[in-house]
């Protein structure tokens, strides 16, 4: 492993150690889907030479404004529903798919 990969390695392990989802990819050609491992695994045994390992990623959320006149063509999106209620259009929740 260079340094940089064991940088992320690390980075997985931890995050495991503190009880967050951790996926893995039986291929390391990316083609395999990624299969979340169970939290309740005691003991982990890791193989980085033939799995690849990553923190299960979070669905991004957020907030955007339509505004009715649509001259501009920009959709301003917010991270907070607070922040996008303040203008003036129809607020909208948007929730990613992974």
């Amino acid at each position: 492993m260079t340094r940089e990969e064991t940088k992320a390695a690390a980075a997985v392990m931890i995050a495991w150690a503190d009880g967050k989802e951790i996926q893995c990819n039986t291929s390391r050609t990316g083609r395999s889907p990624w299969g979340t491992l169970s939290t309740k695994i005691e003991h982990m045994s890791w193989n980085w030479d033939d799995y690849d390992y990553r923190i299960n990623q979070e669905p991004r959320e957020f907030w955007i404004v339509v505004v009715d006149d649509h001259s501009s063509g920009v959709l301003p999106a917010y991270g907070r529903k607070p922040n996008a209620e303040v203008h003036v259009g129809k607020v909208i929740h948007v929730k990613e798919v992974i």
